[in-house]
């Protein structure tokens, strides 16, 4: 032994860590529809990336989707995981009712009325035949 010494050194640097976001979503137009969809943008880890959301899907984004909380798990290639939810909701459902109504006094006559009451979470436009 001659007392000789030699040294190496190396930097071990790591991805950037996993992050996936919705960048988007959509809620349903109308009461027990599936027009909700849901868009996600997943950045840092090591691509490819796997999707899996709680309906079982494996696509990044989701469409046709109706009320309800949706989540994905995304996981890179290295095995690192990210998760994110989100909820969607509906418009309330439209109501109609009759609240008061009159019968036609003779036949053929036009002294019939009819007065409804309506809930729901858009305009409405009533159109009535005669």
């Amino acid at each position: 032994m001659n007392g000789c010494t030699a040294t190496v050194s190396q930097t071990l640097t790591g991805a950037a860590g996993l992050s996936v976001a919705v960048s988007s979503f959509t809620n349903i137009a109308c009461n027990g529809g599936t027009t909700g969809a849901i868009s996600i943008t997943t950045t840092g880890g090591t691509t490819p990336y796997s999707y899996l959301w709680n309906n079982s899907s494996t696509l990044q984004d989701q469409t046709g989707l109706a009320v309800g909380t949706y989540t994905v798990t995304v996981t890179d290639v290295n095995g690192c995981t990210a998760t994110v939810s989100q909820t969607l909701t509906g418009a309330a459902g439209l109501s109609v009712a009759v609240s008061s109504f009159t019968n036609i006094a003779c036949n053929g006559g036009t002294t019939g009325t009819i007065s409804i009451t309506t809930t729901e979470a858009l305009p409405l436009q009533l159109f009535m035949n005669e």
